[in-house]
């Protein structure tokens, strides 16, 4: 006795299917970051925040009371300031949004299969 429902249990209790439901979750989740960035508008949250503390930071500043962006002080430590300025020049200062949303599906998609091999 089969059916979708036994299918569905079988997939999501039976180990020997665990790398098969992973590959294709991580394949559904490609397709799906990239459907958003393609059709949804992009939302202004702290992207534009980031970029401004981190031109602070290359105009020579490392003074934390003095680095801050739209939305107020910098609050972060130096890693995420590091991290944000490779991210500023592979942006061409900031000004690529499109290839920062690719760059953190990348991000986001390491994070998830690092989280899938803990299941595997």
């Amino acid at each position: 006795m089969g059916g979708p429902i036994a299918f569905a249990v079988d997939l999501a209790t039976n180990t020997q299917r665990t790398i098969a439901v992973c590959a294709a979750l991580l394949v559904l989740e490609v397709f799906l970051n990239v459907a958003v960035i393609l059709k949804v508008n992009y939302t202004e949250i702290d992207w534009e925040a980031y970029m401004q503390e981190v031109e602070g930071v290359v105009n020579g500043s490392y003074n934390y009371s003095t680095l801050e962006g739209g939305t107020g002080p910098l609050v972060y430590p130096a890693g995420f300031v590091y991290l944000y300025l490779v991210l500023y020049y592979v942006t061409s200062l900031g000004s690529n949004i499109r290839l920062a949303q690719y760059i953190f599906i990348g991000f986001y998609l390491i994070n998830l299969g690092l989280v899938f091999r803990i299941y595997y």
